[in-house]
């Protein structure tokens, strides 16, 4: 089937305009919905994790439903003016993203130029003049903007400026933009053509704080930079750098370990956990994450120190084993964009591993409860964690626990029940009261104990 091009006209968006959205309307194919733009500045939406910001929405009654985000948004000449990118699931109201940048990006990419991204790590929403009068807007640049560009409705407003991000100590939240290289910002598409055209360069930035004026120079950085290209994964573990989009939501500086998936190896760590440090070592990126645990002997146990972001002064700190029983390789996922492809780099260990020794676990009874059978029971129970990293038996990978019972500390039998340990290849950690030893457990067949 031949493709047929769609002309972009974002220039043609206006309050009043007839639209239809082509898309699949509720997982149907080809549906086709009407409507009309009531707005062209409203704020991004603010959904729960990812969200869209420094730009703005078109609004519309088209009443679409789940199916058609991202399919195109023409007007009555067949013409795409927007794109689908969200609604409100009970009402009849839907959002477009714009497409000015879009469209100045593809000619880029059309005349063979490199595609940059300029950011200076600041979050910036639109306030009607009304609000802006709030956070003391002379008159002069009010009566200058409505003079300059009379169906503006609000300024850009700085709500969050990130810590050691280039904006930090020189933004503040509530900050009115006014000018940008001496030109007045009345949209987002001028300041993201500003900074997108100065990577690597330092702009002049001018703010209304306060009633005073006040003109900062602010290096823009490459958007690159602080979106994660690469992840490391072992033993079903996903770790990456923090990306902007966490930073941002949570109102962070763009540095560390964030962990996407805890896999086995991290247990008790959640997912959404920024690592502080391995083993009493620093990792403020994943490469210095790679270069701990690189050091680390497999079959160590070590300290991991992490916090969360919605309690980012609350550091906890979890004793994880370093054992790759069912991963020997540690990998490192880079994107290439010019293959399209992942690149695969696979890091060895530069330390041997630690062997596993027997150890002989005395029996020490309690001499703090009276009751001699019970302190002899309880000097007798191990705390059991059974770790099963892939889906085996129509069972899925998880971490279960449990107490075993000590049957023979000749031998080193431990009795444990099945709903602590499912698999016998799960790997099998214990630890032993009252010394708290960590020792490792080796299942045997119920077949085999019976004999």
């Amino acid at each position: 089937m031949d493709l047929i091009a769609v002309e972009l006209a974002p220039g043609l968006a206006t309050v009043g305009t007839e639209i239809k959205l082509i898309g699949n309307d509720s997982g149907e194919s080809g549906s086709i919905l009407s409507g009309y733009i009531s707005r062209v500045d409203r704020n991004t939406l603010i959904y729960s994790q990812y969200t869209d910001f420094n730009t703005c929405y078109y609004q519309a009654n088209a009443s679409a439903s789940s199916g058609s985000s991202g399919s195109p948004v023409f007007n009555v000449d067949g013409l795409a003016i927007g794109l689908q990118a969200g609604g409100i699931s009970n009402a009849s109201t839907d959002y477009f993203l714009p497409l000015d940048a879009p469209q100045r990006v593809l000619k880029q990419i059309q005349n063979g130029g490199e595609v940059k991204r300029g950011d200076i790590q600041t979050v910036f929403k639109r306030k009607p003049f009304l609000g802006c009068q709030h956070l003391r807007l002379s008159d002069k640049w009010e009566s200058l903007f409505r003079k300059t560009f009379p169906n503006l409705k609000g300024l850009i407003v700085a709500e969050k400026v990130l810590p050691e991000g280039p904006s930090d100590g020189k933004l503040e939240a509530g900050d009115i933009l006014i000018k940008i290289n001496g030109k007045l910002v009345d949209q987002f598409l001028c300041l993201n053509t500003v900074l997108d055209e100065n990577v690597g360069q330092t702009v002049s930035v001018l703010v209304a704080r306060h009633g005073c004026d006040i003109e900062q120079d602010i290096a823009v950085q490459d958007l690159n930079e602080i979106t994660p290209s690469c992840f490391f994964s072992f033993d079903r573990t996903i770790l990456h750098d923090i990306s902007y989009q966490v930073a941002h939501r949570y109102g962070l500086a763009c540095s560390g370990v964030f962990v996407s998936d805890p896999g086995y190896f991290l247990h008790p760590i959640r997912r959404l956990a920024i690592i502080d440090s391995v083993n009493h070592n620093r990792t403020p990126n994943l490469v210095a994450f790679v270069q701990v645990m690189k050091e680390i002997p497999v079959g160590t146990s070590v300290p991991i120190k992490y916090w969360y972001p919605d309690s980012r002064y609350n550091l906890e700190t979890a004793v994880v084993t370093i054992n790759r029983g069912w991963s020997q390789k540690l990998k490192m996922f880079k994107r290439n964009d010019t293959t399209g492809d992942w690149d695969v780099e696979v890091h060895a260990n530069t330390s041997p591993s630690v062997q596993q020794a027997r150890h002989r676990v005395p029996h020490r009874p309690s001499t703090r409860i009276i009751d001699q059978v019970v302190a002899k029971t309880i000097s007798s129970l191990v705390r059991v964690k059974c770790y099963t990293p892939l889906a085996l038996d129509g069972l899925s990978a998880n971490v279960t626990s449990g107490l075993g019972l000590v049957i023979d500390t000749t031998g080193g039998y431990i009795i444990i029940s099945r709903t602590s340990a499912e698999l016998l290849s799960s790997i099998i950690h214990g630890t032993t009261t009252p010394s708290f030893n960590t020792i490792r457990i080796s299942c045997i067949p119920q077949s085999r104990a019976q004999d």
